[in-house]
């Protein structure tokens, strides 16, 4: 699990597949939700490499796994 969310950092989804963060963002209508802006830099399943994704930091903290 991740402590901290670095951006330009490579993390692993849970299938394995490769996502670099880019940003933080806040939420437009609670600016007390902080969100990741990040990137797949593989295919998924259903979508190419390269589509921008969106996910509340929290999430991703539990989601995702340092690239080692």
């Amino acid at each position: 699990m991740i402590r901290e969310v670095e951006l330009n950092q490579i993390y692993l989804s849970r299938t394995g597949i490769k996502f670099k963060t880019m940003y933080r963002a806040k939420h437009a209508q609670d600016c007390s939700i902080s969100n990741i802006i990040y990137t797949n830099l593989e295919d998924t399943l259903d979508t190419k490499a390269g589509e921008i994704w969106v996910l509340s930091e929290s999430l991703f903290l539990k989601l995702f796994n340092e690239n080692n």
